[in-house]
């Protein structure tokens, strides 16, 4: 009899797992397309491809995280019951029945009855019905969006060319061109300028001024011809 409780409720407990995984699944898509989006801002404005890789590991790893969660914590059978006789207002048939099919002192007759008023009450058939998955829409658009942002700041950041840092140049000043050898002039002392001013304040000397070649050739020429006459 406990077999035919599963099997009727393994349906119940397959939808109960989905409820708690697409919820999961979704969240993880906004937290993961969340800090893809940071990483990648951040990996675009100070060109660091460490904060890319880790962008692509955030959103890749924040859904299976919290999917593997939700599927960790586990649905059981009670669970399923009790979710079914919420649903389809069995007054907790499904609930008694498989705890009286799980004593093994109890006799299955009891759990049987218990069961088959549970099936007539929601119509004798599956009760997989008894359980609506909804998928979050908004959660999974907005996630999927998030993480197409992150993924196209990443790539632009990865593709984009590194720029080089800016080098602090001096202001432009003019270079004159200076003949060392020739600014090194000499500096008068004081004792060249009373020199200067001495020779500039003592009289002209009274030299003979020289005399030009042609009258020193004629002169000594006179002076031949007078030896002669006087020969």
């Amino acid at each position: 009899m406990l077999r035919e409780i599963h099997q009727r409720l393994r349906p119940v407990r397959r939808r109960l797992r989905l409820q708690r995984v697409l919820p999961a699944l979704a969240t993880g898509l906004l937290l993961g397309g969340w800090l893809g989006t940071v990483a990648g801002l951040i990996a675009l404005v100070g060109q660091n491809h460490t904060a890319a890789i880790v962008g692509l590991a955030l959103m890749a790893a924040a859904p299976l995280l919290l999917a593997c969660r939700a599927l960790l914590r586990g649905v059981g059978w009670n669970d399923a019951a009790r979710a079914a006789d919420q649903s389809l207002q069995l007054e907790d048939r499904l609930t008694t029945a498989l705890y009286l099919a799980s004593r093994s002192g109890e006799p299955d007759d009891l759990a049987r009855w218990e069961m088959e008023e549970a099936l007539s009450r929601s119509g004798g058939g599956s009760l997989a019905g008894a359980v609506r998955v909804g998928l979050p829409w908004r959660r999974m658009l907005g996630g999927l969006l998030l993480c197409a942002v992150g993924v196209g700041l990443v790539a632009w950041a990865s593709l984009a060319p590194p720029t080089l840092p800016k080098l602090r140049t001096r202001s432009a000043e003019p270079v004159y061109d200076v003949d060392v050898a020739r600014s090194m002039l000499a500096v008068p002392t004081l004792s060249d300028a009373t020199t200067l001013d001495s020779a500039a304040i003592a009289p002209p000397r009274n030299e003979a001024a020289p005399q030009p070649a042609a009258s020193f050739h004629a002169q000594t020429a006179g002076r031949y011809f007078d030896r002669l006459a006087g020969q």
